[in-house]
């Protein structure tokens, strides 16, 4: 299993079990409406995404951490984000949170 989605994994199973366990995970916003929001405002999530997802391995000490981080930093924002929005055009058929498709989408691109 890629670590970044293993990393999401954790943060996902560590908060709803500390809620509540037999909740799922959080949809703060689907995919339609991703979707439809403004490309600044995409990167926006992207970006809280992609924060989340690095302080989720540097809280949990995985082990490729400082590579993650510097594979993120040397893409553009913008260049991430359009590449979330093309997985997910791809995927149609995705019902997971956003959140879960960013994940995907590092997992390609930097793939420790």
């Amino acid at each position: 299993m890629n670590k970044i989605v293993m990393a999401m994994f954790l943060l996902v199973s560590a908060t709803a079990y500390a809620a509540q366990p037999t909740v799922g995970p959080l949809h703060s916003i689907k995919l339609d409406q991703f979707m439809q929001l403004p490309e600044k405002f995409q990167a926006l999530y992207v970006a809280g995404a992609i924060d989340g997802m690095t302080f989720t391995t540097y809280g949990y000490a995985i082990p490729d951490h400082d590579a993650l981080v510097s594979c993120y930093r040397s893409r553009p924002l913008g260049e991430f984000t359009k590449q979330v929005v093309e997985t997910a055009k791809l995927h149609p058929e995705f019902k997971e949170n956003v959140a879960t498709l960013v994940a995907m989408t590092a997992g390609r691109l930097c793939p420790h």
